[in-house]
């Protein structure tokens, strides 16, 4: 995942005193958010492309055959200028999608503390949020997307 602010004001947030009201200010250029280098992980995706991908799978895949999905359809997904020649962009959106809600891992509970749960049992869907007792695709919503680089 990449920050959706600045490092310092982060590391404040978290360390100081909750109880003291206090403004702060973006470094400019310390932080990888502020320099834009966090950028650099996975480049620009098509966030409807990766939408659709992940949304119109017949069937669940699992999370090699996803991996396998989205190099194949790399082309499409990575905006031009950024489409990865080797697999870390890749294994990191796909590691983003999941660390932000985007995705699950779904595994058969049988499976479950048993030798017979292998990486191919462990299967890939969209993730669903409830909002307002109702359950919807997180995937859809353009505010789960922080911190992936897209258009």
């Amino acid at each position: 995942m990449t920050p959706d602010k600045c490092q310092h004001i982060l590391m404040e947030e978290r360390f100081e005193d909750p109880s003291i009201s206090k403004e702060r200010s973006e470094c400019g250029d310390s932080c990888s958010y502020c320099t834009g280098d966090h950028d650099e992980h996975t480049g620009k995706v098509d966030r409807k492309t990766l939408t659709d991908i992940v949304l119109t799978q017949e069937k669940q895949p699992n999370y090699a055959a996803f991996l396998s999905l989205i190099k194949a359809k790399k082309d499409a997904i990575f905006h031009k200028e950024d489409v990865p020649k080797h697999a870390g962009p890749i294994h990191a959106l796909c590691l983003q999608m999941l660390a932000l809600g985007l995705i699950k891992l779904n595994v058969d509970n049988s499976l479950v503390g048993t030798c017979k749960l292998e990486a191919q049992n462990v299967m890939v869907s969209a993730a669903t949020e409830r909002i307002q007792n109702y359950d919807r695709l997180a995937i859809l919503d353009e505010k789960n997307w922080v911190g992936i680089n897209f258009y």
